[in-house]
C-alpha cells in the first residue's frame, strides 16, 4: 500500500506522520467518508442505564405535569360554582355567611342523588343503576364533610374585601389561578356563636356581667382553694420565646403537618377527577364486547373529546340574544376550552390515559369495579395517541379496496367457467 510522509516540527523535534495514500479512495485526514452507523448500546452498560433513568424521569415529569393541570381544573369548577354564589350588591361577608355558602356546596349533589333513587325505586327492576357514580358523590361529600368538621374547608377569601374583589373579576382562566387568595375554614365554634348570640339577645348585656364577675370569683376561689392534689400556688405554663429552640421546633411541625394536610387534600381532588373519568369510559362498554381493538378505544376517546359540545352549544345560545350585554357564563366556558385542548395536546403528543380496555383480562377487572375509590389502584391504565391512527386506517380502506377488486374478479371468473360450462 502507497504511503505519504508529512513531517512537523514542534520546537527542536521533528515529528513523522505516515497516512494512507488516496489513490485507493481513502480520504485524508479528519474528514469521514459516509456517516459511520450509531452504536448499538449494551444492555448492561452505564449509557443504558443513563437512558433508563432519563426514561423514567421524563415519564414521572409528564405524569406529575398531568396531575397538576387535572387537579387545577378541579380547583377551577369548585371556584366557578363559589363564584356564581356571589351576591352583586355585597362587599363583604362574614364567616357565617361563608359557612351557609359551603353548606350549600356540600348539598350539591341532593338533586343528582334524589334522580338515582326514582330511578332504582321502580318495581320489578334488577341491580342497581348509577351505583358508581352513586358511591363516588357519597364518598366526596363524606371526604368534604370531614374535612369542613375538622381541619377546615378551603373556600375562596371572600372574608376579606380586597380578595373578594379579586375573586369577582376572575374570568375562569387556570393560569391565573395563584392570584386568588384561598383560606380554611370549618364549623367548630359555629353553633357556639349561634347560642351566644341567642343568650345575648334573651337575657341581655346585665346577665353577661353578672356572669363574668362570678367566673372572676370563681377563679379567684380556684386560686386560693385548689382542688385536692393539686399544689397550692401552681405556677401557669411557661410562654414559649418566639426565638427558643421550641418556638422553631413547634414552627417546623405546625408547616409539616399543614404540607401534608394539603398532600392528602390534593390526592383526594385527584381521586375524584380520575373516578369521574373512569365512570365516563364505563358507560361507554357495550356489554356484548369481550375486547377492544386501538381503533375502538380511539373512536371512544374522540366521544370523551367531544362530551362539552351540548354545553358549548347552550352558553352559544344564551350569548346569542341581541341586545344581551356582557357575556354570561363566561369563566366556565374559559376552563372548558383550556381542559379540551389540553387533552387534545395529550391525545395528539405522548397519549391520553385510559383504562386499558384492549387488554381482555383489565377489561373484566374495569367492568367489574363498582366505582370506589380505594380500589382504584386495582385498574390498569394505558396511553393512546392517534399517532399512525391514520395510517391504519388508510391500510383499512386499502384492504377493503383490495377485497371489492378480488370479489369482482372472482365474480368475473365465476361467470366466465358458467359460460365455459
Amino acid at each position: 500500500m502507497p504511503m505519504m510522509t508529512t513531517t512537523r516540527t514542534t520546537g527542536t523535534r521533528m515529528m513523522v506522520e505516515l497516512r494512507p495514500s488516496s489513490s485507493r479512495g481513502w480520504e485524508p485526514k479528519g474528514q469521514k467518508k459516509g456517516k459511520a452507523p450509531e452504536k448499538v448500546v449494551h444492555p448492561y452498560s452505564r449509557k443504558a442505564a443513563y437512558l433508563a433513568r432519563e426514561e423514567i424521569r421524563l415519564n414521572k415529569k409528564e405524569r406529575q405535569k398531568n396531575e397538576k393541570a387535572t387537579r387545577l381544573t378541579s380547583v377551577g369548577e369548585k371556584l366557578l360554582w363559589f363564584q356564581g354564589q356571589l351576591e352583586a350588591d355585597k362587599t363583604i361577608y362574614s364567616k357565617k355567611d361563608a359557612c351557609d355558602i359551603i353548606e350549600k356546596y356540600l348539598h350539591r349533589f341532593d338533586s343528582e342523588l334524589e334522580q338515582i333513587e326514582l330511578v332504582n325505586g321502580i318495581k320489578g327492576r334488577q341491580g342497581r343503576l348509577h351505583g358508581a357514580r352513586e358511591t363516588v358523590i357519597k364518598q366526596t361529600i363524606e371526604r368534604e364533610r370531614a374535612l369542613y368538621e375538622g381541619n377546615g374547608f378551603e373556600i375562596p377569601d371572600i372574608i376579606n374585601a380586597k380578595q373578594l374583589k379579586t375573586f369577582r373579576e376572575w374570568t375562569g382562566d387556570l393560569k391565573k389561578l395563584p392570584n386568588i387568595k384561598l383560606r380554611l375554614l370549618s364549623n367548630k365554634g359555629l353553633d357556639k356563636m349561634k347560642e351566644e348570640d341567642e343568650e345575648k339577645a334573651e337575657d341581655g348585656e346585665e346577665d353577661d356581667k353578672q356572669d363574668e364577675e362570678e367566673e372572676e370569683k370563681d377563679d379567684a376561689d380556684d386560686l386560693l382553694n385548689p382542688p385536692k392534689g393539686q399544689k397550692k400556688g401552681k405556677a401557669p405554663e411557661k410562654v414559649v420565646h418566639p426565638y427558643s429552640r421550641k418556638a422553631a421546633y413547634l414552627a417546623r411541625e405546625e408547616i409539616r403537618l399543614n404540607k401534608k394536610e394539603r398532600q392528602k387534600n390534593e390526592k383526594a381532588t385527584r381521586l375524584t377527577s380520575v373516578g369521574e373519568k373512569l365512570l365516563w369510559f364505563q358507560g361507554q362498554l357495550e356489554a356484548d364486547k369481550t375486547i377492544y381493538s386501538k381503533k375502538d378505544a380511539c373512536d371512544i376517546i374522540e366521544k370523551y373529546l367531544h362530551r362539552f359540545d351540548s354545553e358549548l352549544e347552550q352558553i352559544e345560545l344564551v350569548n346569542g340574544i341581541k341586545g344581551r350585554q356582557g357575556r354570561l357564563h363566561g369563566a366556565r366556558e374559559t376552563v372548558i376550552k383550556q381542559t379540551i385542548e389540553r387533552e387534545r395536546a395529550l391525545y395528539e403528543g405522548n397519549g391520553f390515559e385510559i383504562p386499558d380496555i384492549i387488554n381482555a383480562k383489565q377489561l373484566k377487572t374495569f367492568r367489574e369495579w363498582t366505582g370506589d375509590l380505594k380500589k382504584l389502584p386495582n385498574i390498569k391504565l394505558r396511553l393512546l395517541s392517534n399517532k399512525g391512527l391514520d395510517k391504519m386506517k388508510e391500510e383499512d380502506e386499502e384492504k377493503a379496496e383490495d377485497g371489492e377488486e378480488d370479489d369482482k374478479q372472482d365474480e368475473e371468473e365465476e361467470e366466465k367457467d358458467d359460460a365455459d360450462d
